[in-house]
């Protein structure tokens, strides 16, 4: 577990104390750099839960917007064909506006073709009166 420069170190000092205190040193530096490893793996591991919370709380936000556009869509369909719906009823209500109109003209026309027969009727028993 101890990296090349651990050992050589290690070795060296073996020169000046005994083999069981090197055992000792060896177990300690192990058991540091176990500890190490296990505290990094620790922060590795909440980080990459910390990231996981985050990218299931991103996917909620996505899969809610993406009800939200869907349910716009719909609305803005309905909306669309209301107005289709409504711009045929004006449409509608402008042609039979529009005839209305029309018929009262032609009303007008027709009675002022009947007046005007009566004023010629009235002119011509007149003329021939006369």
């Amino acid at each position: 577990m101890l990296n090349y420069h651990a050992k050589t170190t290690l070795l060296r000092l073996c020169r000046f104390v005994s083999a069981q205190c090197v055992k000792l040193w060896i177990r300690f530096f192990n058991g540091v750099i176990a500890q190490d490893i296990v505290s990094i793996y620790i922060e590795l591991k909440n980080q990459y839960q910390l990231l996981e919370d985050q990218l299931i709380s991103k996917e909620t936000e996505a899969r809610k917007d993406i009800q939200n556009l869907i349910t716009i869509k719909r609305i803005r369909g309905r909306l669309i064909r209301h107005m289709r719906r409504d711009v045929k009823i004006i449409g509608e209500i402008q042609f039979i506006n529009i005839s209305i109109e029309m018929i009262s003209i032609t009303e007008a026309i027709i009675k002022r073709d009947s007046q005007n027969e009566e004023i010629n009727r009235d002119f011509k028993s007149r003329a021939i009166k006369d």
